[in-house]
C-alpha cells in the first residue's frame, strides 16, 4: 500500500459564506431582547448585547424654576432632646424687610481684606485684572495662587532689615557703590534686570549670616553675579569673564571657593522674589494706559536697590510704593481701592515705604548713579515731588456693624 492510500484524511463539509449571510435574521426580535427562533451561534453563543431593565419609567419633563434673588437666611436653632414629642410652635411669617436682597452675583463678590467698617452696604468696583487676559504669560487662570505662593516665598528669602550693624568693616555706602557695579555690569553684557536683583537678594542674604572684610566685598558681589546669571541668563558669562571685570583683583579659584561658600550659606534657596515679580501686576491695578509710568516705575526700583535703606521693607511693599509714587509724579494721582486690593496693604503700611523712596529719589538728584542715568534716559530727569500722594481709598462710612462688599469689574 502506498503513503497516498495508508493516510486517513477527514473532509469537513462548510456552508458558503453567502449562504450564511442569507439566512434571515430577526433583527425586531433581538432588538425588544426577545429570544430568536433561529439556531445559536457556535462561536459566541447565545451572549447578546442587551441589557434588560425592569420597571422602567418614562422620563417626565423637569419643570422650569422660577429665578429668585431672594438670599436663604439661617438661624442659629437651639439643641432639643432627643426623647419625647416633638414641640411645635407656631410659626411666623417673615416679613420682606428681613430678608436682604442679594445686589451682585455669588460670583462677582471677592475677598474682604479689612474688617467690616461702614454703617452701610458700601460697594467698591475693583478692575478685574485676571479677566480676559490677553498676555497668555499673565497666567490669569492662576493669578491668585502665584500671588498666594510669593506672598509666602518673599517672607523666606528677605535678608535681615538691619544686617549692616553687626559688619564691622563695612557701610551702607560700600553696598551702595557694589550694587551700582553690578548693575553696570549686567548693562555691559545685557543681561535682564532679574538677574542683578537676583545678585543683590544673594548677596544681602550672605551678609546678614557672614562678617565680610571690605577688601572681599566686591568678591561677595562676583560671587552673586555668577549664581544669578547661571539661574536666569541663557548664556551666561564664564568665571574667566567674572574675573576680567574684577580687574584681575580675585583669582578664578576664589571666585569658585566663593560661589561654593556662598551657594552653601544660602541652603540652595535661589528662588527669591524681587519687586519685579510684582511690578507688572501693580501697574495694571492703576488703570492707567501711560506707558511713562511703567518705564518711572522701574526707574525708582533700580534706585530703591541701590539704595541700603529699602532694605528693610518686603519685595512686594517696594512694588506697590514705586507704583504709587510714579503715578504720582507724572499725573498726581495717588492711593485708592483698586491697589489696596491687589496689594493687600493699607495706607498706614505703604507711607513709611513711599517717604524712604522719596529720600531714595532725592539723593539720586544729588549724588546720580551714571548707570542709571545711562540705563533710564527718558525718566532720569525727571524730578521727585515732595509731599504725600492723595488717599482716595473708602474710608470709615461710621460704624462697623455691616460688611463691604467689592465687586471685580473687567477692564
Amino acid at each position: 500500500m502506498s503513503d497516498s492510500q495508508s493516510m486517513e484524511v477527514s473532509v469537513v463539509t462548510r456552508e458558503p459564506l453567502s449562504t450564511q449571510l442569507s439566512e434571515p435574521m430577526d433583527t425586531t426580535a433581538k432588538l425588544f431582547g426577545q429570544t430568536s427562533t433561529t439556531a445559536p451561534r457556535a462561536a459566541l453563543g447565545n451572549i447578546t448585547n442587551n441589557v434588560k431593565t425592569t420597571n422602567r419609567e418614562a422620563l417626565k419633563p423637569l419643570k422650569a424654576v422660577q429665578p429668585t434673588s431672594r438670599v436663604q437666611v439661617y438661624k442659629d436653632v437651639e439643641s432639643r432632646p432627643t426623647v419625647g414629642p416633638k414641640e411645635t410652635t407656631p410659626s411666623v411669617p417673615v416679613s420682606k424687610e428681613s430678608v436682604h436682597e442679594s445686589p451682585m452675583a455669588p460670583s462677582e463678590i471677592s475677598s474682604i481684606h479689612s474688617s467690616p467698617r461702614t454703617s452701610r452696604r458700601c460697594q467698591i468696583v475693583i478692575p478685574n485684572l485676571d479677566d480676559k487676559a490677553s498676555n497668555s504669560s499673565m497666567c490669569a487662570e492662576y493669578a491668585q495662587e502665584i500671588d498666594a505662593h510669593l506672598r509666602e516665598a518673599e517672607l523666606r528669602t528677605r535678608p535681615k532689615p538691619y544686617y549692616m550693624r553687626k559688619q564691622q568693616d563695612l557701610d551702607a555706602r560700600m553696598r551702595s557703590i557694589l550694587v551700582d557695579w553690578l548693575m553696570e555690569v549686567a548693562l555691559e553684557y545685557k543681561m535682564v534686570d532679574e538677574t542683578v536683583y537676583l545678585a543683590v537678594n544673594f548677596m544681602d542674604r550672605f551678609l546678614s549670616q557672614m562678617a565680610v572684610l571690605r577688601g572681599k566685598l566686591q568678591l561677595v558681589g562676583t560671587a552673586a553675579m555668577l549664581i544669578s546669571s547661571k539661574f536666569e541668563e541663557i548664556y551666561a558669562p564664564e568665571v574667566s569673564e567674572f574675573v576680567y571685570i574684577t580687574d584681575d583683583t580675585y583669582t578664578r579659584q576664589q571666585v569658585l571657593k566663593m560661589e561654593s561658600l556662598m551657594i552653601k550659606t544660602l541652603g540652595f534657596d535661589f528662588c527669591a522674589v524681587t519687586p519685579l515679580d510684582y511690578l507688572n501686576r501693580f501697574i495694571r491695578a492703576l488703570q492707567t494706559t501711560d506707558p511713562q509710568v511703567t518705564k518711572l516705575a522701574r526707574f525708582l526700583s533700580d534706585i530703591a536697590l541701590i539704595d541700603y535703606r529699602m532694605v528693610q521693607y518686603a519685595p512686594s511693599l517696594i512694588a506697590t510704593a514705586v507704583c504709587v509714587y510714579s503715578n504720582y509724579i507724572l499725573h498726581g494721582k495717588g492711593w485708592d481701592d483698586s491697589i489696596e486690593h491687589y496689594s493687600g496693604y493699607t495706607w498706614a503700611q505703604v507711607l513709611p515705604c513711599l517717604r524712604d523712596l522719596q529720600k531714595s529719589h532725592e539723593d539720586q538728584i544729588l549724588h546720580p548713579s551714571t548707570t542709571c542715568l545711562e540705563k533710564h534716559i527718558g525718566v532720569s530727569n525727571i524730578a521727585p515731588k515732595s509731599g504725600e500722594p492723595p488717599n482716595n481709598a473708602t474710608v470709615d462710612c461710621g460704624s462697623t456693624s455691616s460688611s463691604l462688599n467689592i465687586t471685580t469689574d473687567s477692564l
